[in-house]
């Protein structure tokens, strides 16, 4: 392959090995795009273009009375739909998300774990603690605030299409990647904790509240 030919121009090449001699009587590969715009094909597609353009018919057209054609519930109910299945053919962003969490779960709650089975802390220990449980939701939030930019960047494109033909609103969109987060979420704030909590062993006597001092 020459020095800045196009991979698919130069796979063309090869396919039906033709090449051209340029007026310096280099052979160069040929140009596709040029070949043909010069061609009697893309004469007569750009005929037939001009033909439909000028002869279309107004009651043919696709029209609303509305920005919109379908309701907020129907955009926001596909829109709800279409996000799920994004999240869950992206298991790359929700996999990293949910072993970073239970990742740092289990590093800063073996920080405690020699003192577990103690039954009194010492006022700087409980700062530590809480402190560590702080850190944690910080660095899980910025970590996921930035694995999700690929995922929304995705989206994007396809929100610009359809918001442009009628389809979709921002409001729908922020629905729908909301009702797909949630699952997600739930999974994460279950399992930091539970395994947090576990490790430092606050004493009480009601997993429950185990649960809920989790939060911090």
């Amino acid at each position: 392959i020459c020095l800045g030919e196009n991979p698919s121009t130069w796979m063309l090449n090869q396919l039906n090995k033709q090449s051209i001699t340029n007026s310096e009587g280099e052979i160069e590969s040929i140009d596709f795009a040029k070949a043909w715009k010069k061609s009697d094909n893309y004469q007569t597609l750009g005929d037939e273009l001009d033909q439909l353009v000028a002869g279309r018919e107004e009651k043919l057209q696709i029209k609303s009375d509305e920005r919109y054609a379908q309701p907020w519930y129907r955009r926001d109910k596909l829109m709800m739909i279409r996000a799920m299945r994004i999240y869950w053919r992206s298991p790359g962003y929700n996999l990293s998300r949910m072993t970073l969490a239970v990742a740092i779960a289990l590093l800063l709650g073996s920080i405690f774990f020699p003192i577990k089975d103690r039954t009194l802390f010492t006022e700087t220990q409980m700062d530590s603690m809480f402190g560590a449980v702080y850190i944690a939701f910080i660095i899980i939030g910025q970590l996921s605030i930035t694995s999700i930019i690929p995922v929304t960047i995705s989206i994007r494109d396809m929100y610009y299409r359809h918001e442009a033909a009628g389809m979709l609103s921002s409001r729908s969109v922020m629905f729908g990647l909301l009702a797909a987060e949630i699952p997600f979420l739930a999974v994460i704030s279950l399992s930091f904790p539970v395994i947090f909590v576990s490790l430092i062993g606050l004493p009480n006597d009601n997993i429950v509240e185990d649960f809920w001092r989790g939060f911090g």
